[in-house]
């Protein structure tokens, strides 16, 4: 009992001391906004909860801090749907409201390329339901099976993209921006297998946590 305390104590002090080393990565946050008064928040995309905020005043808005290196991050701006997406490896970000852009180091100017391609390659997915869904009842029951077959070989597409995306960069932590929507396109077969690379971002927090909710 008194050897098992004493380990207990030991990891107790090493996970404290874990926790401390990895929140002391600083975050800079800069950016514009097309309108005053609207609230910005930082999320931590695990818990999907504010660690920082503010308010647009002039035009721009800043926020600075302390989190876990690498953590993955999003700034989100009041009735704005694009979330500028970012992990925190300790430099600077900027974000453009306007043109929904965000520059910072290369990892995260590159996650915001292949996130802005993800949103292109989805909406060409979307386009066909929306073609659909726009159409009088009867035309779309006269063309379901047409559409039907359009819908599911534009799903196919994106489906591959997005495992090229993923597969691209299996030397870096993009995945992990891209890998929760693996099972419901790819199968949990696919999912698994990417996991099993031991890649760098199969280790991240974000990750981790995705595997136990899954089970």
């Amino acid at each position: 009992m008194k050897q098992f305390l004493s380990f207990s104590l030991l990891f107790a002090s090493a996970l404290l001391i874990l926790a401390c080393t990895q929140d002391n990565t600083r975050y800079s946050v800069r950016g514009t906004a097309l309108e005053d008064g609207r609230k910005v928040y930082l999320l931590d995309m695990i818990t999907n909860e504010p660690i920082n905020s503010t308010v647009v005043s002039g035009g721009t808005f800043q926020m600075k801090g302390k989190a876990a290196r690498d953590a993955y991050l999003s700034v989100n701006i009041d009735n704005d749907d694009w979330w500028f997406l970012f992990f925190n490896d300790g430099v600077p970000v900027q974000v453009c409201e306007a043109d929904s852009s965000l520059t910072g180091s290369a990892l995260n100017n590159k996650l915001a390329d292949c996130d802005k391609r993800n949103e292109d390659a989805y909406a060409e997915y979307t386009r066909i339901k929306k073609t659909f869904n726009a159409l009088p009842m009867e035309e779309r029951l006269a063309r379901a099976e047409e559409f039907g077959a359009q819908d599911r070989a534009a799903l196919e597409k994106y489906t591959d993209f997005l495992l090229g995306l993923i597969r691209e960069n299996l030397d870096n932590l993009i995945p992990v921006a891209f890998i929760e929507d693996v099972p419901g396109l790819a199968g949990e077969e696919c999912f698994n297998e990417l996991l099993a690379s031991g890649a760098p971002f199969t280790k991240h927090p974000y990750v981790i946590e995705l595997k136990r909710r899954m089970k």
